[in-house]
This record gives structure tokens, C-alpha cells and sequence, in this order.
């Protein structure tokens, strides 16, 4: 019996080339270049803050009285020192130090899906304000991303594991979305050998999104607490249900797929992902930074459902995201 093909993030789809490198380039350039918060007349708070910190702020290391290597990973120093070192060597103004970071989250989401689905029919959705947001305000959260989508589409193994750790020191919550993508993989490869059904795989990865919902909600005080986390308090707001009524709708296109839409590891976690932020509405827990952090690979699995079907879905996410910009602007 032949075994089915699993797909490695869409490498067969892969275009890779001179053209998507110089048109991410200058969509990176274009996205820092625009003055964002006079557009929306809104201050982007994170930044702000990071600005405030690395300005005025006493080192982290300083400030907490870092001992220990473990001390160092997970009250996440290395993203204080790299900026402050960054800034100290080269005299660059920590504002700009963040810049570059949002230029750097830019040009890596839109090299992945340029290479993959070309340039023309990816620019609209990358104008999305959920990801302009993310680049420019959840800075930290924003690079320790991009270096993971790197390590995503990288051959070499100790640069895949380096650039993975290198991410889990700058934000620890990358430890949810790495275990989702080897979840994703191995839900895959049983899917491929066919040792779980499509609608099993479905179902599995499903419960999966809900079983991070929990950790991450109603028992994360408890989990936090026994770590002796400093994120303990911390809870902000989550998304309303009509903010995700454009996800639940994703999650139906998704699964009424063939099973060859889901031989593919990129369209198998942003099930888990699309999941994780339908049941966060629901739970009353912050999930918007799941679609964020997972936005190039949701558009890529969108763009991958069925031909006769795509057309629909990229309609209503188009107006989706005019209603986005209409909101996002409204305060201007």
C-alpha cells in the first residue's frame, strides 16, 4: 500500500527567487515607513512602553537580579540585552533598534508567502491590521515569530534548533507554537501512513487547540503559580465574537477539505491555531496574538483550500479586513 506524501510547510510550493526577496524587501520598507499611529490616531502602548524601558528602564538583568542560565530563559532577558547592546554598539536610538525589528517581522512573513503564492494576490492580505499592529507594538513576541518562521523553512538542523532557542529566550510563549507545529507534524504523519483517518486527524487537532485554551485560561493560574511565572496577573482582554466570526467561518472552509489539504503541516497548524482563538472567544481569553503570531501560514492555508472554493473565502476576508481598517481608522 503506498504511503501518501506529507508535506514540509508547502516546500513543494516554494518559489523561491531574486524578485519575492527585493518585493518583501520593499514591502518591509514601505510598512516602517508609514506613520502608523497618525493613521489610526492611536499610539501603538507596547512600543511605548519598550521605549520607556529601554530609555529610562534599569537593565532586566539588573533589575531582577539574574543568577542563574535558567533565570536568564524564562524572565526572557536576552530580548533586554540585544536591544540595549544593539543600541550601544552601532549609537542607534533604541526607537530605531525597534524599528528594524518590525522591518525584520515584515520582510520575513512576506518573503514566506511571496515565494509561496506570489506576490500580486498576497499584497492586499498583508495590509491587514492585525498584522501591522503585531510588527509594530508586540515587538518581542514579533522577532522571537520571525526567527521561528526562519527556522520553519530552514534544511540545516543546528540552525533550525539555534534560531528555536534562540526565539524561546526572547518571548517563553513560543513554547505553545513549537509543540503545536510538532503536534501538527505528527497528527500529519499518521494521517500520511494512514493510521488516523482525515476526519480523526481533524477531530484530534481540534481538541488540541481546546486543551491549550485551558492551560492558557481557566487553569493557567494554577500552572503559572507552581512555576513561580512573573506573567501570573497578567490577563488582557479577549476578542469579541463578531471580531471572530470570519475564523469560524476559515474553520468550516478548512474542514470540509479533501484529505490532501491536510498532507500538509502548514494547513494541519493553522487548524490547531484557527482553533486555539475561536475557543479563546469563548473562554474569555486573550487570542489574537495566536492569528498574529500565525498570520503568514493562515493566509498561506487559506489560499491552499479547494480552487472553487477559495473565491468565497478570499471575499469574505477581504471584507473582513475593510472592516478592520474601518474601525482601526475611525479614531483618526
Amino acid at each position: 500500500m503506498q504511503r501518501a506524501a506529507l508535506s514540509l510547510g508547502n516546500a513543494a510550493k516554494t518559489r523561491p527567487g531574486f524578485l519575492p526577496l527585493v518585493l518583501a524587501f520593499l514591502y518591509a520598507l514601505l510598512m516602517v515607513a508609514v506613520p502608523w499611529e497618525s493613521v489610526t490616531g492611536q499610539e501603538f502602548l507596547d512600543k511605548e512602553v519598550y521605549l520607556h524601558t529601554f530609555e529610562q528602564g534599569v537593565p532586566l538583568a539588573e533589575e531582577q537580579g539574574i543568577q542563574s542560565v535558567r533565570e536568564f530563559i524564562f524572565y526572557e532577558v536576552l530580548w533586554d540585552v540585544s536591544v540595549r547592546w544593539v543600541s550601544e554598539a552601532t549609537g542607534i536610538e533604541p526607537r530605531d533598534v525597534l524599528l528594524s525589528v518590525s522591518f525584520i517581522c515584515f520582510f520575513i512573513y512576506a518573503k514566506y508567502v511571496f515565494e509561496r503564492h506570489g506576490v500580486f494576490l498576497c499584497i492586499l492580505f498583508l495590509l491587514n491590521p492585525i498584522l501591522i499592529d503585531f510588527a509594530m507594538a508586540q515587538l518581542r513576541m514579533a522577532l522571537a515569530a520571525a526567527l521561528l518562521l526562519v527556522a520553519l523553512e530552514s534544511k540545516v538542523f543546528s540552525w533550525r534548533i539555534s534560531l528555536v532557542f534562540l526565539a524561546f529566550c526572547i518571548h517563553t510563549a513560543t513554547a505553545i507554537f513549537i509543540m503545536v507545529y510538532f503536534v501538527a507534524s505528527w497528527v500529519g504523519s499518521l494521517l500520511a501512513d494512514r493510521r488516523l483517518s482525515t476526519d480523526g486527524a481533524i477531530l484530534l487537532l481540534i481538541a488540541f487547540g481546546l486543551a491549550i485554551i485551558l492551560a492558557i485560561g481557566p487553569i493557567r493560574p494554577l500552572i503559572l503559580g507552581y512555576l513561580g511565572d512573573r506573567r501570573q496577573e497578567y490577563e488582557p482582554a479577549a476578542s469579541s465574537l463578531l471580531y471572530g466570526t470570519v475564523w469560524m467561518a476559515f474553520i468550516v472552509f478548512q474542514v470540509v477539505q479533501p484529505k490532501k489539504y491536510f498532507l500538509d503541516k502548514v494547513n494541519l497548524y493553522s487548524l490547531v491555531m484557527v482553533s486555539v482563538f475561536i475557543f479563546s472567544i469563548f473562554f474569555g481569553v486573550y487570542g489574537s496574538r495566536f492569528i498574529a503570531v500565525s498570520f503568514p501560514l493562515l493566509l498561506s492555508s487559506m489560499l491552499a483550500v479547494k480552487k472553487g472554493q477559495r473565491p468565497a473565502l478570499l471575499s469574505l476576508f477581504a471584507l473582513y479586513q475593510a472592516v478592520q481598517w474601518f474601525y482601526w481608522t475611525s479614531q483618526a
